[in-house]
């Protein structure tokens, strides 16, 4: 699998042991924009707090102002203990422009968990990653093959769409999407925090394969991005040179 069991357990690990709220990033965000934007961050955090920063908005609406200006702008609202100015990048997020969207969404996140961590007293702890997540689970993209990179037939789809329809409601997974896509199929999936992806899959590719043995125990697991075929087939191709 295309995914580090050790690296799993040692995330785990960590987060049973962290002593406060743990937040997920809902929706997708290109992780190099989620970088840009926490190093971008992390440069403003010297810098003094706005003053009159209401008077500063009018910026963001104006389509002459440099791109750099708003991001920073934005993350320097972000940091506000304000609740006035997190009402205002919600709102604002629902105008935005696309070149900008993913940073407002980026910026009501960290807004948030500064007013949680004053209100409630306690740390906060954000897991971003490229899927993000939603309603405690984390999003997960998977690529499941044919053991000989044939094309499935309409029995092994079937046989493969009630196997995780099944086994997946029964660990609390939600399937966003499922797509047969020749000889392999992809699975966008929702999976409970604190679940094992790995082994779920694992045990799911064992029930398969009690119907005729044709899946690949090999996939891939990611939840960075969402792999285009083209990607797929580079990664088949380096894995049947092998």
């Amino acid at each position: 699998m295309k995914y580090s069991d050790e690296v799993f357990d040692n995330f785990q690990q960590f987060l049973e042991s962290f002593k406060g709220d743990i937040n997920i990033l809902e929706g997708i965000v290109d992780v190099d924009v989620q970088l840009e934007y926490f190093e971008e961050s992390k440069r403003q955090k010297n810098n003094p707090p706005l003053d009159d920063w209401e008077a500063q908005t009018h910026i963001l609406f104006d389509p002459k102002t440099d791109i750099k200006d708003k991001k920073e702008l934005l993350i320097r609202l972000a940091s506000l203990e304000d609740v006035k100015a997190y009402r205002f990048l919600e709102k604002y997020y629902e105008t935005a422009s696309d070149e900008i969207k993913d940073w407002v969404r980026l910026a009501i996140q960290e807004s948030r968990l500064l007013l949680q961590s004053k209100l409630l007293d306690q740390p906060q702890l954000l897991i971003s990653t490229g899927l993000g997540g939603k309603d405690g689970k984390l999003r997960y993209f998977i690529a499941l093959f044919h053991r000989t990179y044939q094309n499935y037939t309409p029995f092994q789809e079937k046989i493969i769409r009630n196997e995780l329809d099944y086994i997946f409601q029964k660990q609390d997974v939600i399937i966003e999407s499922m797509d047969f896509l020749g000889n392999y199929v992809s699975v966008v999936a929702l999976f409970p925090l604190f679940s094992s992806v790995t082994e779920i899959l694992e045990n799911a590719l064992r029930e398969i394969n009690q119907y005729g043995d044709f899946m690949h125990e090999k996939c891939i697991i990611t939840n960075v991005r969402i792999l285009s075929p083209n990607d797929i087939n580079q990664i088949v191709k380096q894995e049947t040179n092998h």
